[in-house]
């Protein structure tokens, strides 16, 4: 186990409202309503945490004093979320930059998402604190970014020598300047097949920015990625899920980003000088542990440590 590593990661954090439906037709109903922690930034959390890696996270979460009186419940609930996931040994730090905390229902059945961001209404407090947050972790992640926070992420990226990597917003990935403007700053790129239509750089150029791996998860279909501007895309095929429940794809994106990352650290490579080989290692555990949290509801949870060793077992045996 690489425990003595850890990873930063932020800002995307959300509480996440799972909505259980019971009964067919018109006599559906309103089930058990579950309350959890969820966000990308969580969901890479819980991956790196089942490669045995710690990682600290920061949150943007609502001002108490911008929040209206309708707001007030979700703040309780966001406090009382966050508190459950510190009691498992979540490590997180919390900024109150926002209009309001930032919430997501879903309907297990549907995978219809709905609910609201939070608008950023305080940067000065966010620079300060990761200028003064200066420390020498063992990597950087920023996921979940928005334009406006686009000078953020910079800032906490290249506050490190390691490897760092970024999951960008479709508003960053369609802007083609602030991107030759970030990208710099990132290892490791991550998007769906959805967000890389949006992009308006290529791979090649994306490559030349110093992006060494891009990787393009593609849900039931695997994942597509390139490695160091090779000519041509690799391909992983995806993986087979047996289950008796309907599986819930929400969060795999963040898990095979975790889970890549993971992989990289529990195998011991430098993140820094990667080998073609030690990356096709890589990819496939994160491909198949993204699989594996198909299996499981709700974004943040996943397969445990058990499974991801004998996972590792395999591939390297």
């Amino acid at each position: 186990m690489n425990e003595q590593k850890s990873i930063d990661i932020g800002f995307s954090v959300n509480v996440e409202q799972l909505w259980l439906p019971e009964g067919i037709g018109e006599k559906r109903k309103l089930g058990k309503m579950k309350f959890g922690l969820g966000g990308s930034s969580i969901n890479i959390h819980q991956a790196l945490k089942a490669f045995g890696v710690k990682s600290s996270v920061l949150a943007f979460i609502a001002n108490p004093e911008h929040l209206a009186p309708d707001d007030l419940i979700v703040r309780a609930i966001t406090e009382q979320v966050i508190s459950n996931e510190e009691k498992r040994g979540l490590t997180i730090t919390k900024l109150p930059v926002l209009s309001r905390d930032n919430y997501a229902i879903k309907e297990y059945e549907t995978e219809h998402t709905y609910g609201y961001k939070g608008t950023l209404q305080d940067t000065t407090q966010v620079e300060q604190f990761l200028t003064a947050h200066r420390n020498h972790t063992d990597g950087k992640i920023c996921t979940g970014i928005q334009l406006d926070e686009i000078r953020f992420a910079k800032l906490m990226l290249r506050q490190t020598a390691e490897s760092k990597s970024l999951n960008l917003k479709p508003s960053v990935l369609g802007n083609k300047e602030v991107l030759k403007d970030i990208l710099p700053y990132c290892d490791f790129l991550f998007m769906n097949e959805a967000e890389y239509k949006l992009c308006k750089l290529d791979t090649n150029e994306m490559h030349k920015l110093g992006v060494s791996f891009i990787a393009i998860t593609k849900g039931a279909n695997g994942v597509t990625w390139s490695f160091k501007g090779n000519r041509d895309w690799e391909e992983v095929q995806g993986v087979t899920v047996s289950s008796n429940e309907k599986l819930f794809t929400t969060g795999c994106g963040d898990w095979f980003h975790g889970a890549f990352r993971g992989a990289l650290i529990r195998l011991g490579y430098d993140s820094k000088n990667l080998t073609l080989s030690q990356v096709k290692t890589a990819v496939k555990i994160a491909n198949i542990v993204a699989a594996e949290k198909t299996k499981f509801r709700a974004s943040s949870l996943g397969p445990d440590q058990d499974f991801v060793s004998s996972v590792i077992s395999e591939i390297t045996a």
